[in-house]
């Protein structure tokens, strides 16, 4: 299978997306594939990591400098 579609189906598999019979077919590529196997591995580990992965708050300071930053552009906005 060319990489390209083997990687985008290998997202679909792990988003649980694909119809009954391209899953199947993803089941054994994956089992008789070694490079499919690693592939998905790699790949699974990624959105494992990402699902995982805490949301970042801005801190105070950073939210007041963004809201100065914003009032002064849309004060100069409104000066054209």
């Amino acid at each position: 299978m060319e990489k390209e579609k083997l990687e985008s189906m290998i997202i679909e598999f792990i988003d649980n997306t694909l119809n009954e019979r391209d899953r199947q077919s993803m089941e054994q590529e994956i089992k008789s594939n070694p490079e499919a196997a690693i592939l998905f591995n790699q790949t699974k580990k990624l959105f494992d990591t990402i699902d995982r992965a805490s949301t970042l708050d801005p801190s105070d300071s950073l939210k007041i400098k963004f809201e100065r930053g914003l009032q002064s552009a849309i004060a100069d906005a409104d000066k054209s």
